[in-house]
């Protein structure tokens, strides 16, 4: 009974925000920006003809997207600086994962979106009482590598043509592939010399240590010709089969619909 509710939560989202779009109002975080697609690593969908087909179709119009961008929005233009998104996104992932284990989102909050500092604050209300982790980036395995880069051109209510292509949100996918520890701890206070209240820190089993690949989104909103920063948005999945078949399933579902409707 509650999948239903969620994809109803979710839909009237969804209605919200184009409903400000169109009126001009633009919200922060948008989502994962539609056609975001990430390249699979197993050889066998990696080089499927209708993934691989797929992935060329999006990175065309994520290139011309980003052309319009660049040469097309009103003067000074930006300078996009693809080369430095990578080591960026590494950064903000190690300061957002080393604070979250701390237990105090503060220092990085303003690097967060919305969604994501809210989802990371859910989970910190849940930790077990006395209770922190510490977590440690042990080595980068390969370096962090740019596998998308989508800006999308938000609809404007101004007659200005100039001026309608002054409101973007762009997103970048960024690869990490790390080598991790995370570690449980336990906090205790004791009465020590002098009566004074002495914390101390005990170590719960062994350190986790793991091998990942994430995929980290950082996001960056421009909003009447003014660029804002890079903050991180959230992470994303690989592209497989079965969920582009399901993708398209439920874009072919929702097309009939809106002639139905219409």
């Amino acid at each position: 009974m509650k999948q239903p509710a969620q994809q109803s939560m979710s839909r009237a989202r969804k209605e919200q925000e184009q409903t400000m779009l169109q009126s001009g109002q633009f919200p922060d975080d948008i989502g994962l920006l539609p056609d975001t697609f990430i390249l699979p690593r197993n050889p066998r969908e990696r080089y499927n003809w209708t993934i691989r087909k797929r992935w060329l179709y999006t990175r065309f119009w994520e290139w011309i997207a980003t052309y319009q961008l660049r040469f097309m929005t009103r003067k000074p233009r930006p300078r996009l600086h693809l080369s430095r998104i990578p080591a960026l996104a590494q950064d903000l992932h190690t300061r957002t994962l080393t604070a979250f284990a701390a237990g105090d989102l503060t220092p990085i909050q303003s690097n967060l979106s919305q969604g994501i500092f809210s989802s990371l604050k859910s989970r910190l209300a849940t930790r077990e009482p006395n209770t922190t982790t510490s977590w440690h980036l042990l080595a980068t395995l390969s370096s962090p590598k740019l596998v998308s880069y989508k800006p999308i051109l938000l609809p404007s209510s101004s007659s200005d043509k100039t001026a309608q292509r002054d409101n973007w949100n762009l997103q970048a996918v960024v690869r990490l592939h790390t080598r991790q520890s995370l570690q449980n701890l336990k906090k205790t206070a004791k009465r020590g010399a002098g009566g004074k209240m002495v914390e101390e820190v005990a170590v719960l089993g062994k350190p986790e240590v793991k091998e990942v690949v994430e995929y980290v989104v950082l996001q960056k909103v421009w909003r009447k010709a003014r660029v804002g920063e890079w903050g991180l948005w959230g992470f994303a999945d690989e592209m497989t089969l079965a969920r582009l078949k399901r993708e398209d399933a439920r874009k072919m579902k929702s097309a009939a619909q809106g002639a139905l409707t219409g």
